[in-house]
C-alpha cells in the first residue's frame, strides 16, 4: 500500500477511495447462496396400509442447506383460510423402512402420520437419511444408541440439520405458522429458531397393529410416545411419583449414574430444564405417567 501524504500528491491520484491503486482489477464478490424454493410440484397418490389412498401434491425443492432428496406432500389446502396447518415430520429410517427391523415402528408411524395429516389438511415433510449428515452407518449406530438410551452428539447434529431443512421447506411453501406433528417434539425449539412459529406440538405415534399384524415379540420401543424408550419412560414415571434418584435406582436395580443418564436423555428429548418441566411436558404430550 502506497503512503499518501501532503508531500506525495501523485500517490493520492493513483489510489482509489477504498485504498487500492487505480487500475487494479476489482475482485468479484461471491454470489449469495441460493434461496430455498419449490422446484417442481405434481399430483401424487399414496397407498395406505389397510386400504384407501391419500391424494395430494408432491413438492421438490432447490437451494436447501443440505442437498438431500427431501420432499413434501401436501394434502388439502395447507394454511388456507388463515388456518394453522398441521405439519408432520418424518425422517427416513434405514432399519425400519429398508430392512424391516422388528424393533422399529417407523413404517407404522409414517402411515399414521400420513393419515392424520391427510385428514386434517396439512403437509408431510419427508427428510432423506443423507440429510442427517451421518449416513447409513450412522443410522444403525443411532438405533443402537436408542436401545442403550445413550444420547450423543449424532442426535444433536441430526436435530440441528433436520430442523434447518424443515424450516427452509416450510418457508419455501409460504408457511411460517404451524402445528407440529413429530416423533421428536424436542425439534420444535430448533425449528422456531429458524423462523417458524410453532403454535403447538403433538407427538406422532404408531397405530396399534391389528390381529394380523401383531408382532411375534414385544417391540423394544414404546409406541405410546414414539421417542422415549421404555426404561426412560419408567424413570420418568417414577420421577412423577416423587421418587429420588437413589429410590429409582433401587427399584429398577440399576446404578444411580444410570438413572442420571436416563433422566438426562428424557430432559433433552422433552426440551425440559428440570424434573418439573419434564413432567409437565410429558402430560402435555399425552405420555402416561
Amino acid at each position: 500500500m502506497t503512503l499518501v501524504s501532503p508531500e506525495n500528491p501523485a500517490a493520492a491520484q493513483r489510489q482509489r477511495p477504498d485504498g487500492r491503486p487505480r487500475g487494479e482489477r476489482e475482485r468479484p464478490l461471491p454470489p449469495p447462496p441460493p434461496r430455498p424454493r419449490v422446484r417442481a410440484t405434481g399430483d401424487l397418490q399414496v397407498g395406505l396400509k389397510g386400504g384407501g389412498t391419500a391424494v395430494g401434491t408432491s413438492f421438490t425443492f432447490s437451494g436447501l442447506s443440505h442437498g438431500g432428496e427431501h420432499v413434501a406432500l401436501g394434502f388439502g389446502s395447507p394454511g388456507g383460510g388463515g388456518r394453522v396447518p398441521l405439519v408432520g415430520v418424518h425422517s427416513e429410517c434405514l432399519s425400519g423402512q429398508v430392512l424391516g427391523a422388528l424393533h422399529c415402528d417407523c413404517a407404522a408411524r409414517l402411515q399414521q402420520t400420513i393419515r392424520t395429516v391427510h385428514d386434517a389438511g396439512g403437509v408431510l415433510l419427508y427428510l432423506r437419511q443423507t440429510g442427517r449428515d451421518f449416513g447409513a452407518v450412522g443410522a444403525l449406530d443411532s438405533c443402537a444408541r436408542r436401545q442403550s438410551s445413550v444420547a450423543g452428539p449424532q442426535y444433536r447434529v441430526e436435530r440441528e440439520n433436520g430442523s434447518r431443512v424443515v424450516a427452509e421447506m416450510l418457508l419455501a411453501l409460504g408457511l411460517s405458522r404451524i402445528a407440529l406433528l413429530t416423533c421428536h417434539p424436542d425439534w420444535a425449539a430448533p425449528v422456531a429458531r429458524h423462523g417458524i412459529a410453532v403454535e403447538r406440538v403433538t407427538a406422532a405415534t404408531a397405530a396399534a397393529p391389528g390381529p394380523a399384524e401383531a408382532p411375534d415379540r414385544q417391540p423394544a420401543a414404546s409406541a405410546v410416545d414414539g421417542f422415549v424408550t421404555p426404561r426412560e419412560h419408567e424413570v420418568l414415571r417414577r420421577v412423577a411419583l416423587g421418587q429420588s434418584n437413589p429410590e429409582i435406582a433401587s427399584a429398577m436395580f440399576i446404578s444411580r449414574n444410570t438413572v442420571k443418564s436416563y433422566l438426562q436423555n428424557v430432559l433433552q428429548k422433552l426440551n425440559a430444564r428440570n424434573r418439573v418441566e419434564a413432567i409437565a411436558r410429558a402430560r402435555e404430550l399425552g405420555i402416561p405417567l
